[in-house]
């Protein structure tokens, strides 16, 4: 973890002068938490609170300077009480008026003593996420909180939107993909390359804040189609097999069965990811069996993880199956991950299910794996991944 500085503001009632207060706390991506109360035991009790959790937080008993922190900081979260000070008689129904006017998705979540029907009326007016009527259990709190802020970041605001549409099509502009071999080491030859997506975009320069952009954006079907688009040319010419990552509503994509990707099916491995669950997959099954009639293959990724990869076996039936990287990792040393392995190698000859062990890195993971059965191998001691095509190297 990160240590971080959380900037903690409040009010001298006495002399109506601001002071802040450093405070140490953690960073895991959870969120900025505003909260605005006036009574600073208690503000300081959710403040520790939240950021015992992960959150970073601001207190502010006053909501002029509420108004300020959410117009210079990406504030995800507003917790605020009703009864405040600030200039004009600002109160909390006031104080939500105003974020309105610029922050009409930003997440606010009423903490108050007043239960009058007539103020609750006014809070949902202004778009309350939830009212808590004070005193609060620390865990409702925080689960407020949490699916307060898990539905901020899936629906960002207006301007957000804008921000990460203009960084996602720069990143398009830069796409382009790489190839990494997958090799027989009994037969010292390229089997397939497996390609992977990659931007010039220096603000999205990695595989994963591309898809997860997409996916936040509901262009992930756009994103995939550019990514095979760019794969499938320079195979053309080639005997290779082709290995393609695919999210799980991609086996649903109306493109997979037309022109140009579907003049080279045959030649084409489906890795399915595990970023979505299969089972949201409508008719997951004649979906797959009307792909493999087209003369695509299934591959199922990271074997071997756990439950969830056992899962996949089971749904995907697989034509090819990928080793988890983590059993691959000084497996040479550890003599676990070597009966796992194993185990694994013995369950895909039952199921007639080729076995590609990718992720390795040194000649002991190497020869470890070929003495527990392994033969396909994919990772940087054959080629790193690169421009059609690196050269293999045996070692």
């Amino acid at each position: 973890m990160t240590l971080l500085t959380t900037r903690a503001f409040f009010l001298d009632k006495a002399n109506n002068r601001s002071h802040s207060k450093c405070v140490l706390g953690t960073e895991d991506g959870s969120g900025h938490v505003l909260v605005v109360e006036d009574e600073e035991s208690i503000a300081r009790a959710w403040g520790r609170l939240l950021r015992r959790s992960g959150y970073e937080v601001t207190l502010t008993a006053n909501a002029d300077r509420a108004l300020a922190v959410v117009g210079h900081e990406n504030i995800d979260l507003v917790l605020t009480d009703l009864h405040l000070h600030g200039m004009d008689g600002m109160d909390g129904i006031e104080l939500m008026r105003r974020l309105r006017v610029d922050n009409d998705r930003l997440p606010i979540v009423v903490v108050t003593g007043d239960g009058d029907v007539g103020t609750i009326m006014q809070t949902i007016e202004q778009g309350v996420h939830r009212y808590l009527i004070k005193p609060v259990d620390p865990r409702e709190l925080l689960n407020v909180v949490s699916a307060a802020v898990a539905e901020r970041r899936e629906r960002p605001s207006a301007i957000l939107e804008l921000q990460m549409r203009e960084r996602f099509e720069r990143a398009m502009d830069g796409l382009f993909v790489v190839y990494q071999p997958i090799v027989s080491w009994s037969g010292r030859h390229v089997v397939a390359y497996e390609t992977l997506v990659r931007s010039n975009d220096h603000e999205v320069n990695h595989p994963a804040a591309l898809l997860d952009l997409a996916r936040r954006l509901g262009e992930l079907p756009r994103l995939s189609e550019a990514i095979r688009n760019a794969a499938i040319g320079p195979m053309r010419t080639r005997r290779e097999q082709l290995f393609l990552n695919i999210e799980p509503s991609d086996l649903v994509d109306p493109l997979l069965t037309s022109a140009p990707l579907a003049d080279i099916a045959n030649r084409v491995v489906l890795e399915v990811t595990e970023r979505a669950p299969l089972g949201e997959v409508d008719n997951l099954s004649d979906r797959l069996a009307a792909l493999r009639d087209f003369g695509y293959r299934i591959a199922v990724d990271d074997l071997g993880s756990g439950y969830s990869s056992l899962n996949s076996v089971a749904l995907l039936e697989p034509d090819i199956a990928k080793l988890d990287m983590g059993l691959v990792r000084n497996v040479h040393l550890d003599r676990t991950k070597q009966t796992v392995v194993k185990m694994v190698v013995g369950m895909c000859k039952e199921m007639h299910c080729p076995l590609v062990v990718e992720g390795v890195e040194t000649v002991d993971e190497r020869d470890v794996l070929l003495d527990l059965g392994c033969d396909l191998f994919q990772g940087y001691l054959f080629a790193r991944p690169a421009n059609p095509f690196p050269t293999v190297s045996w070692g």
